[in-house]
């Protein structure tokens, strides 16, 4: 293992640095693997953006082929399980809620070398969340009027309802007859 310091200001340059050293070695960029505590973009690298000798490769779950020739980078987690030849942690240069964590899964990911950049990612500047100004108070729906029925009225609406309760079907409600029954 070995642990170079960075710097949130210097970072990409030490990074750049490690890489064509790797490279002078005779290290393959297939056998590299760059680790971070953010995704690539989050900390201002693109697919396919030169990298010191290599190319990034920075799309998760693709190394094959087309990309043989990228060095991989991703997140501590994304390639959780995987290994590879040599391993670069770009630790973080702040306390980071899950950092033991993450230094170990990254460590354990290396077959032969592992070199840590220390105090090298800057904290991600996150958007701030929008505001959502507060509810206005809500005036509340009037009670319903209650409607008064003359005693005409009330006397017709109770026999509909009564007519509406004894209906059955083929029934005439006015002679509480069957309906082809003949009225006499």
């Amino acid at each position: 293992m070995r642990c170079l310091r960075s710097s949130p200001d210097t970072w990409k340059r030490d990074l750049a640095a490690r890489l064509e050293a790797l490279a002078k070695e005779g290290i393959q960029p297939h056998q590299v693997l760059i680790l971070a505590p953010h995704k690539p973009e989050t900390l201002g690298l693109k697919d396919g953006q030169a990298l010191g000798p290599w190319p990034l490769n920075a799309i998760r779950d693709w190394w094959q082929d087309e990309k043989a020739g990228h060095v991989r980078m991703g997140t501590v987690y994304a390639f959780k399980g995987l290994e590879a030849d040599v391993v670069i942690y770009l630790a973080p240069g702040y306390r980071h809620a899950d950092g033991p964590r993450l230094a170990y899964t990254a460590y354990s990911r290396a077959r032969h070398r592992l070199i840590v950049l220390e105090k090298a990612i800057p904290q991600p500047v996150r958007p701030k969340a929008v505001e959502i100004p507060p509810a206005r108070a809500v005036a509340r729906p009037e009670a319903p009027q209650v409607r008064s029925f003359s005693e005409a009225q009330r006397q017709n609406l109770m026999e509909s309802l009564t007519a509406a309760k004894r209906w059955r079907p083929g029934l005439d409600l006015k002679a509480g007859l069957p309906a082809d029954a003949s009225h006499d």
